[in-house]
């Protein structure tokens, strides 16, 4: 399983199959499948790459897509930035001079642009072996719906699933990350309770091996903030989970990360937007951190303010296992069919 454990080794290998799983004016994802192996490649990109990857992926001929696809890569030397130990590792890739201002010639006539396009470096996340899961995440989705959760649902579905998930081994990479083994470039702050990173999505950040801290404050990237910060209490998988008990260390977390975001780039306290997301995309309970002014993940469905999460637990110490939390699953997320067979069932045994 190891041997394709990079874009580069996964690129040479004459069975790989590719096609593109989504596709935005910024970001892009192939999805690759080797037998029963699949992996995934998130890339960042310009708006010109989104109209020659609609492009590839609208060429039905057999096997025209993953050629494509892969002719496009092939260009690209990947470089290793940093790697969690477990499936996730982030790469930057650049364009080889040599093959690229030929290849430039092909391009721009094949998708017919006259003018010489901006084919600079891409970040990538590689994800291998990719689990369904993750690749359902990362595909465009039909539809979805939202759910009411009551405690009894949680109890019955949702608390099983996730248990299966840790049991699985999936989340091996966060004890990488929170031991200190994995990302330790990108760590802010680590205490006795929680761990603050750079989160991996920040791709405008600068690449936190080969630049020094003072080179962070102030930058231009501090207008996509998005920093991390991970619960190390292994019993805490969610926002479900949190009790009285956890009151203080969550006023610590919201005094002092904020702090240690200003002082590490330059952006005022009442400027950072601090919250936990329900459902979160992975099950070790975690906070984001974002400019106020930057809506990504903020969703109203999905995003609770640590602020009022705080303050709902001085009202009530179990506030979080009582309440009925709202928020919207994809029909392709195997938690909305697994909720959707035990609706179905209740229904059937009342009726």
């Amino acid at each position: 399983m190891t041997s394709n454990r990079d874009p580069a080794s996964m690129l040479r290998d004459s069975s790989c199959q590719a096609r593109v799983l989504n596709a935005s004016d910024n970001h892009a994802t192939f999805l690759f499948e080797q037998g029963e192996v699949s992996s995934l490649l998130k890339l960042t990109i310009l708006p010109f790459r989104q109209r020659l990857l609609s492009q590839i992926s609208s060429n039905n001929s057999e096997g025209g897509e993953t050629a494509r696809i892969i002719k496009l890569l092939q260009h690209y030397d990947f470089h290793l930035s940093s790697e969690s130990g477990a499936e996730y590792s982030y790469y930057n890739a650049t364009p080889r001079t040599g093959l690229w201002n030929s290849f430039l010639t092909t391009l721009t006539s094949f998708v017919g642009i006259t003018s010489s396009p901006d084919f600079g470096p891409l970040q990538c996340e590689f994800i291998y072996p990719a689990s369904d899961r993750q690749i359902q995440r990362a595909s465009p989705s039909p539809s979805s719906r939202l759910i009411h959760e009551t405690p009894e649902l949680y109890r019955h579905v949702t608390e099983p699933y996730i248990q299966e998930l840790k049991q699985s081994g999936s989340l091996s990479w966060i004890d990488n990350v929170l031991s200190g083994e994995k990302e330790k470039e990108r760590c802010l702050l680590d205490t006795q309770h929680f761990l603050v990173n750079v989160d991996t999505k920040w791709r405008s950040h600068p690449d936190p091996k080969t630049t020094s801290r003072e080179v962070w404050y102030q930058h231009e990237a501090v207008d996509d903030l998005y920093c991390l910060a991970i619960l190390k209490d292994k019993n805490v998988s969610s926002l479900r989970d949190l009790r009285g008990s956890h009151l203080a260390m969550l006023k610590e977390l919201l005094d002092v990360c904020p702090k240690v975001i200003e002082k590490t780039y330059g952006i005022s306290p009442d400027m950072i937007r601090c919250f936990f997301h329900y459902q979160p995309q992975f099950y070790q309970a975690h906070i984001h951190f974002t400019r106020i002014h930057n809506e990504i993940g903020a969703q109203v469905e999905r995003g609770h303010l640590v602020h009022d999460v705080i303050q709902n637990l001085e009202m009530d110490p179990d506030y979080y296992a009582k309440r009925t939390i709202t928020y919207a699953l994809r029909i392709t997320d195997p938690l909305y069919h697994r909720i959707d067979v035990f609706q179905s069932s209740k229904a059937s045994q009342a009726a």
